[in-house]
């Protein structure tokens, strides 16, 4: 697992391959502070599943960090976090990417700052908490749990989601689980103070 505490200094630039930081095996839990900077993204893995800045972040913080141009994925999206889990804590994050996904799964979980957040029962292990996140970018999925902010939010534990707004494109043919911000929030999800 990553942990400890990291802080960036300067606005970077990341371009290739990358394969996000933390995964479904080994998530990231440490705290990344943005320092309030912008990281441009050029992330082009049409056929990768939680593509991201970050793939898997659990009981970890991601926050005051920025993020511009492009990610294309295929299931689990997200311009800043594609799979945030249980206990993960995100906040004060914007993203400006424009986020794809080439998937047409009945849930592909695509989002402009988190494309699916999945929290498990596990133990006393609480949901993830969302605030103060924002989405300039263009948002596009011809599959489903699409949202501008976060596709999909739920499983078998309720997240925490406030203080968030969409300003970005979300586009789809599939009408299913769509919407400006949150494309699917569910099980318990605590929802507060969104716009579109």
């Amino acid at each position: 697992r990553s942990k400890g505490y990291f802080r960036m200094e300067n606005d970077i630039a990341i371009t290739g391959t990358w394969e996000g930081i933390g995964d479904k095996d080994t998530p990231f839990t440490g705290d990344f502070d943005g320092g309030g900077h912008c990281i441009t993204l050029d992330i082009n893995m049409p056929n990768e599943n939680y593509v991201g800045l970050f793939g898997t972040v659990k009981s970890g913080a991601v926050h005051d960090l920025a993020v511009s141009g492009s990610v294309v994925g295929s299931n689990y999206v997200g311009g800043i976090v594609a799979n945030p889990t249980n206990e993960a804590v995100l906040y004060n994050l914007c993203n400006y990417a424009d986020v794809t996904s080439t998937s047409t799964a009945v849930l592909s979980c695509v989002g402009g700052v988190i494309g699916g957040i999945i929290s498990k029962a596990e133990g006393s292990m609480e949901g993830a908490t969302v605030s103060n996140c924002a989405n300039f970018g263009h948002v596009a999925s011809d599959g489903c749990a699409l949202g501008g902010v976060i596709g999909y939010s739920g499983q078998q534990t309720g997240n925490t989601i406030c203080d968030v707004a969409n300003y970005g494109y979300v586009e789809s043919t599939n009408t299913m689980r769509i919407a400006g911000t949150i494309g699917n929030p569910m099980w318990n999800d605590k929802v507060h103070r969104i716009a579109n």
